[in-house]
């Protein structure tokens, strides 16, 4: 959903007299999709096919580091095991979860403020977790996970 909007200079010379805070706008965003973009963008999720297409611009061997060493964890880790790694200012969180959710289907992972908790699961609670996906999204800003 690449929305794209309009202003006038007039109209922003007169937020910035009136002390409108830009950084709460474009860091929190106008959280709102019509019904038709909300009905589009759940189906892309339960695909998985939001970031089909998309140019990332990434560190692939910082992701391929991170995937060796879930690797390692994985084959002595037990269901319901956490593992948990430091975030990457550098690396999108949101490319990070669906990177590795996409490589590992017996992991889901978790955002616990600068950390990134990755949970050792069956495929049954996978299906609980991917089911309650895009509910959970939209009680979050929905724009900052599209940002």
């Amino acid at each position: 959903m690449d929305q794209n909007y309009s202003h006038q200079a007039s109209c922003i010379e007169f937020l910035c007299k009136n002390d409108f805070d830009f950084n709460k706008l474009y860091y929190n965003g106008i959280p709102y999709l019509n019904n038709d973009q909300e009905k589009m963008l759940e189906k892309k999720f339960k695909k998985q096919i939001y970031f089909a297409g998309i140019e990332r611009d990434v560190d692939e061997k910082k992701i391929q580091k991170i995937c060796s060493s879930i690797t390692d964890w994985l084959l002595q880790a037990s269901d319901e095991e956490i593992f948990v790694i430091e975030r990457f200012k550098d690396l999108s969180d949101t490319i990070l979860h669906n990177e590795l959710r996409k490589r590992f289907p017996s992991i889901w992972t978790h955002q616990d403020g600068n950390k990134i908790l990755i949970e050792k699961i069956t495929q049954d609670k996978r299906t609980e977790y991917e089911a309650t996906q895009f509910s959970d999204m939209t009680k979050m800003n929905m724009w900052k996970l599209l940002a």
